[in-house]
């Protein structure tokens, strides 16, 4: 109970977020290039990706439920990758799940440029969740 199914189903869910993203195959399906991971799998070769990963330390005194995610919207080019960060903001930001018990804040970060030409343009979001103990 963190969150993490209830970003993957509104990012998901999400026309404006999938509509810039790459897929990729297993088998006969078809996912979009989203990962709750602290990497991209080696074999993926696409540039429009998102993965994301906790953050920071869950305070464990709090009346509530916190957990803090990093998101990398990477992008081929510097503009894809904050578009892909505002789309992923603009779904996510002072929002809540369709259960009602999650709440979601964004916060934007410095992009980061590629390190070499296999790599991609990262534009960082910070996003934390709120739920219901």
């Amino acid at each position: 109970m963190n969150g993490v199914e209830q970003i993957n189903t509104i990012l998901k869910a999400d026309a404006n977020v999938t509509g810039k993203l790459d897929t990729f195959t297993i088998g006969v399906s078809t996912y979009f290039a989203i990962w709750n991971d602290l990497l991209i799998p080696q074999d993926f070769e696409g540039f429009k990706t998102i993965n994301f990963y906790d953050g920071q330390a869950i305070d464990y005194t709090l009346s509530y439920g916190q957990y803090d995610y990093i998101f990398n919207c990477r992008g081929e080019t510097y503009p894809n990758a904050v578009d892909l960060r505002e789309a992923v903001k603009d779904a996510l930001n002072r929002e809540t799940d369709s259960t009602g018990d999650y709440f979601f804040t964004c916060e934007g970060a410095p992009v980061l440029r590629p390190a070499d030409e296999t790599d991609s343009y990262n534009a960082i979001l910070n996003v934390r969740t709120k739920s219901r103990a």
